[in-house]
């Protein structure tokens, strides 16, 4: 059996849908990189001497940014602006861990994160900065897979550091509104800029310090 505690910083990113007035046009949407950390601790138990299964918890938060390079309307360009979401979560993680040698080791496994505080979207558009709470309705669960790939120091015989690179595949939407479509501005009248779903994806650099008994 062995106990670890971990760390991990990184890059987030997005797979978004969005949903613009149809007056708009010569638009350009894509997904930017967003700051993304974990902290958490595990359990892991070696069925083989070289296999072990893990069990973990982290609290953490995802950052994704959709930038809006180009809005034209009625024919007049717009400056440019961006939608970004940040993501507070609680996580669980089951995985297996192979490992090649002393050093070397990879492992798969599956994630499960509910929200654990205010799922906040931060809007720049028409050079207006607006700040807004996720309703619970749209916030969903965000769940995946993750691979990961990494090198394990040994202290002594109990005691060891790990540092592993660590890619994380969302397999549904953490934001979801379903009448993204039908929501109208009240200043402007139009529907401007809606994002419908986003998943949340991440790379991570991890750090581990692991305890075996």
């Amino acid at each position: 059996m062995r106990v670890s505690l971990t760390g991990a910083y990184g890059i987030g990113s997005e797979n978004a849908e969005i949903v613009l007035d149809p007056q708009f046009s010569d638009t350009e949407v894509k997904s930017d990189f967003g700051k993304t950390y974990e902290i958490g601790a595990g359990f892991h138990y070696f069925a083989l001497d070289n296999l072990s299964l893990s069990l973990s918890l982290s609290y953490g938060q995802n950052e994704a940014v959709t930038k809006i390079k180009t809005r034209v309307f009625s024919g007049i360009a717009f400056s440019d602006g961006e939608v970004k979401l940040t993501y507070p979560f609680l996580q669980a993680e089951i995985a297996a861990r192979y490992y090649f040698s002393n050093l070397f080791f990879g492992g798969a496994g599956f994630y499960y994160g509910t929200k654990a505080g205010d799922f906040k979207e931060k809007s720049t558009l028409w050079g207006i900065v607006s700040e807004e709470k996720i309703n619970d309705s749209i916030a969903k669960p965000n769940t995946g897979i993750f691979i990961e790939i990494g090198l394990e120091f040994p202290i002594d015989e109990a005691l060891s550091l790990s540092l592993s690179g660590k890619f994380k595949k969302a397999l549904q939407p953490a934001y979801e509104d379903k009448n993204a479509e039908n929501g109208i501005d009240p200043i402007d009248g139009f529907d401007d800029v809606d994002l419908k779903t986003v998943q949340l994806n991440s790379l991570l650099i991890q750090i581990g310090i692991n305890y075996k008994f």
